[in-house]
């Protein structure tokens, strides 16, 4: 009856004012929106990328660029591009159901607000089922990224042993160990073992983007091969080669990539036979889809996602806690789990590989690993797991510590000799990890 009538409620006829007022409002938005979005990208200050990626790759901060690369706009689709309308709307749901900045599974606090909309969009890319169609296979573990990493949050590891990776060997070939993969499309054949095996735990993301920040000096500092301060530990940096070039490298548990964007682009390939160009170098595989079976962008997404993955938080830190650190600190356990890591805190590793003795050899060799060498095992988010070691062999931390051999044997001796309730500190201080 209002819009028949032309009179509001209370019986005065509404004033042509508001409607022209909000008109100019729109507009105004529209027009400063594209004013700012317009301005040459030269005004813009720039963002160094991170100490591990190369020059010129970008940076988790910037707005993820679509291939190939598109001209220069201005103007309102400036204005829509850079107010990740598109993008927005992708990740509102996820963004509604997802735990918030600093929460388990959730974005780092203090992310600016474009690359909190990347992290969102990038969770769905995470959680994207590939199919035989779009390149999934021939061989694969599962379907999706999320598959691998539920627990206990989006971005975690994976729930059981089932999620893990069995890799084959020997005899090596010199080149990667190659997943023994639990799956194939139809008409091709699982992957069979030869010889020995060797499982492995689905590792959590967790943080992972703050350790990819740590530079290499801080890493190149902590390195003792000869043992010259004689701790027992001989910890080096692993490398790894690709496209032509040798580099230093730290992600996962053998420390075979050098960086998180090459890591998690390889971990496509390995675990669900995506192929892609960002690998450390290209893999074709044998089905019926031309490679690479996934865009750069895609991966972009996935980075985006994994690279601003808060750390887990700490639980509560009591008397016991804090004495349990210093009993943590005094079997010197920091010598490889170091509680400051370059401007990293709290993530407890060097990030370097050591020689962890007979008890946890898988006889998986990677890159320069041995079977004994692995790489320091950060310690955030200790309490969400119920069983350790690279294998979960082990059902409780003390069962683990005791396993600990090679570089860590003194540690472990001093663990194995301490008074029942610094003993009782020092578990009080791990899990509150």
């Amino acid at each position: 009856m209002r819009a028949i009538s032309g009179r509001s409620s209370t019986g005065r006829r509404p004033s042509a004012r508001a409607p022209a007022l909000a008109t100019l409002v729109i507009a105004a938005l529209i027009i400063g929106a594209s004013w700012v979005t317009a301005a040459p990208a030269a005004q813009a200050s720039p963002q160094a990328p991170t100490p591990s990626e190369p020059a010129g790759s970008p940076s988790p901060g910037r707005r993820l660029a679509k291939e190939p690369p598109q001209a220069t706009v201005a103007g309102f689709p400036a204005a829509w591009s850079d107010l990740r309308i598109d993008a927005m709307a992708r990740a509102w749901q996820p963004l509604w159901m997802a735990p918030r900045p600093g929460e388990l599974g959730g974005p780092t606090v203090g992310l600016p607000w474009r690359t909190l909309v990347d992290f969102y969009d990038g969770r769905l890319a995470f959680e994207r089922v590939f199919t035989a169609a779009e390149g999934l296979g021939p061989t694969y573990n599962d379907v999706s990224c999320v598959a691998c990493h539920s627990h206990p949050a989006v971005g975690g590891g994976g729930r059981d042993m089932g999620q893990g990776i069995t890799v084959h060997g020997p005899p090596w070939t010199g080149g990667d160990a190659m997943g023994l993969h639990k799956r194939a499309i139809p008409g091709h054949a699982k992957k069979q073992a030869a010889g020995k095996t060797a499982r492995l735990r689905t590792p959590p993301l967790f943080g992972l983007g703050l350790l990819d920040t740590v530079p290499e000096s801080a890493r190149q500092a902590l390195e003792d091969p000869q043992d010259t301060n004689g701790d027992g530990i001989r910890g080096v940096r692993a490398s790894r080669s690709g496209d032509g070039v040798d580099k230093p490298a730290r992600f996962g548990q053998k420390s075979n990539d050098w960086d998180l964007r090459t890591f998690l682009a390889g971990a496509m390939v390995d675990e669900m036979g995506v192929t892609n160009t960002i690998r450390r170098e290209p893999r074709g595989d044998a089905d019926a889809i031309a490679d690479p079976e996934a865009p750069r962008h895609f991966v972009l997404r996935v980075d985006a996602f994994v690279r601003n993955l808060a750390p887990p938080a700490r639980g509560p830190i009591t008397a016991d806690v804090r004495a349990g650190e210093a009993v943590f600190a005094r079997l010197n356990c920091v010598g490889c789990h170091r509680p400051q890591l370059g401007p990293v805190r709290g993530a407890y590793t060097d990030l370097l590989i050591h020689d962890m003795g007979p008890a946890l050899d898988s006889g998986l060799k990677d890159g320069v690993a041995t079977g004994a060498q692995w790489r320091t095992a950060p310690l955030w988010g200790l309490r969400h797991r119920a069983r350790y070691l690279h294998d979960e062999r082990a059902p409780s931390v003390a069962v683990a510590l005791a396993m600990h051999q090679g570089e860590a044997a003194k540690p472990a001796a001093a663990f194995h000799a301490l008074a029942q309730a610094d003993r009782r500190l020092l578990l009080a201080f791990l899990g509150s990890l």
